[in-house]
């Protein structure tokens, strides 16, 4: 596809594939997607950070607990609400509630049901840890193994060649940010194809 301008592998030493996938999703494709004319940043390869509660059958039938309880529980304890808005003279104040989990020990101190007055929580039911998405495929490069990779999209009708050239003054910049060992290293760059083009021309 022409959309695809720019397209990088994230590496760093003793980080696992799970790590280097964090820090592109949450570090460095949202400011990527802030560069005029980047319409969207897809990520591939590596592993996705969820949460998981391995559920030990057992453990529910002990507290006389069902999975939709615990399905239950954990959905209502994760999640934001709207609270409309307090008008003040000119401006709007909005209200929200935010209910997010943002640990593993938030998650395993959710109650899930109350038996004979006495709480329990998901923490008793099975072990709450981080662990992969179902993985449906892997990106690998050069012989090398797995990678973790991504691309700018570039948005419709925008000039490749310009946009490019700020993608990779953004990968510039953001370079010296990233945690100790980790870089983006770019292997595909529209520019360079535009410029022999040009050349060529």
């Amino acid at each position: 596809g022409l959309g695809e301008i720019y397209q990088f592998e994230v590496r760093g030493t003793g980080h696992s594939l799970m790590e280097l996938r964090s820090i592109l999703d949450w570090q460095i494709a949202p400011r990527l997607r802030m560069v005029p004319g980047v319409i969207e940043v897809n990520s591939f390869g590596g592993e996705l950070r969820t949460y998981e509660v391995s559920v030990d059958p057992r453990r529910l039938i002990a507290n006389d607990v069902s999975l939709q309880d615990l399905f239950g529980a954990l959905e209502r304890n994760n999640r934001s609400a709207g609270g409309g808005a307090i008008l003040r003279g000119p401006e709007a104040l909005l209200v929200r509630g935010e209910g997010l989990v943002q640990s593993l020990d938030d998650i395993r101190n959710i109650v899930v049901a109350i038996r004979r007055n006495v709480p329990v929580y998901v923490r008793q039911l099975g072990d709450v840890r981080f662990a992969p998405m179902l993985r449906q495929g892997a990106a690998t490069r050069d012989g090398r193994g797995e990678i973790v990779g991504g691309m700018a999209m570039m948005l419709i009708g925008e000039n490749s060649r310009v946009v490019s050239r700020a993608v990779a003054d953004a990968v510039a910049r953001i370079n010296p940010t990233l945690p100790s060992g980790v870089r983006i290293e770019v292997f595909y760059d529209r520019t360079t194809l535009v410029n022999k083009t040009i050349h060529t021309v």
